[in-house]
């Protein structure tokens, strides 16, 4: 069998080749300044996995086409988001600014067990970067777990966990606070979707992914977690 490449840094539940996903894990968290070693066991990696999985869901947007414009994919444009309650999903603004465009700008949510679901803009704040989406007949089935939003909750060194692509559990190492026009944010080595949520070893939101590096390739922006803090703190209503 090869050796897996030392910049994987993927594992999904599924793998058969649970050995080898172990040995990823572990040579991934050697980087790390804190050392993921809360998942370094298949049993960790995998209710991680499942954590993630179960918060995470799927943000699709059909915007309207302009009469002759033909985009590839049927136009639908995809996101993430993590569930907040109920009915609730969170996500960043950039994903429904401007939502709607028109009556033909449709906006789904769609749940880890594929169903698809009506949504609407219920909140948005845009000076926060965060959104919160009302999802018609989206109902969880567990209590989630309560987001870690204390100030220091991200620094420079820290592992953060989201998913991936096809349902992958992706390591996200978190660089430090990003420069110039984009101090707002924290620079993550990793790219994913707008919206992931961003997780501890433990399965808690810390942030999510609001921007995709303008300058360095194969990075992502993390919102600050006192912008989280503050959306909640702001309208209560949309707690968690």
């Amino acid at each position: 069998m090869r050796a897996p490449r030392p910049e994987c840094r993927k594992f999904h539940p599924a793998c058969a080749t649970r050995a080898c996903a172990l040995f990823v894990l572990l040579f991934s968290a050697s980087g790390d300044a804190q050392g993921p070693r809360g998942v370094t066991t298949l049993d960790a990696q995998e209710a991680l996995a499942a954590q993630v999985s179960a918060q995470t869901y799927t943000i699709r947007r059909l915007r309207p086409q302009q009469k002759g414009v033909v985009v590839p994919g049927g136009g639908w444009l995809y996101a993430k988001g993590w569930a907040a309650a109920s009915g609730r999903v969170l996500t960043v603004a950039g994903v429904v600014a401007d939502w709607p465009l028109g009556p033909e700008d449709r906006l789904e949510v769609i749940d880890p067990k594929g169903a698809t679901h009506v949504a609407a803009v219920g909140l948005l704040e845009s000076a926060l970067g965060l959104a919160v989406l009302d999802v018609r007949g989206l109902r969880l089935s567990g209590a989630v777990p309560p987001p870690l939003l204390e100030d220091g909750a991200i620094y420079g060194g820290r592992a953060l966990f989201g998913a991936g692509d096809g349902g992958l559990l992706a390591r996200f190492a978190v660089r430090g606070p990003a420069r110039g026009a984009f101090a707002f944010y924290w620079e993550l080595d990793g790219k994913g979707l707008l919206g992931t949520p961003l997780m501890t070893r433990e399965g808690r939101l810390v942030s999510l992914i609001g921007a995709m590096s303008p300058t360095e390739k194969g990075r992502s922006l993390a919102l600050p977690t006192k912008a989280v803090r503050a959306l909640f703190e702001r309208d209560p209503e949309w707690r968690p």
